[in-house]
């Protein structure tokens, strides 16, 4: 089997009141519209997980023109101000955004 050290993701740059930039082919990779949609988000210490929403889905975050805004007291839990970078990978489970 194939060793695999860290793995690194896209960095994505935080703006003006926390939003990012989530590229399209990603989104839509994920099945999830660029124009305007809302997805489910998992929230962790030090990570969000998006993915495409169901029904079910009680969390959601919109994303509109592949813009989103992180939530405000995660990103300040992380101490992360405009112009920080933070790190996107794509998983089987959906997109990963993640600081450390």
């Amino acid at each position: 089997m194939l060793k695999i050290g860290k793995i690194i993701g896209l960095p994505l740059k935080v703006f003006v009141r926390n939003q990012i930039y989530i590229p399209k082919e990603y989104l839509c990779y994920y099945g999830i519209s660029s124009s305007y949609e809302r997805v489910s988000m998992k929230l962790s210490e030090n990570s969000l997980l998006l993915a495409k929403a169901r029904p079910t889905d009680t969390v959601l975050l919109p994303i509109r023109n592949g813009l989103t805004t992180l939530p405000t007291a995660w990103a300040k839990r992380q101490q992360l101000y405009k112009g920080d970078y933070i790190y996107l990978l794509g998983t089987s489970s959906g997109l990963l955004i993640y600081t450390k």
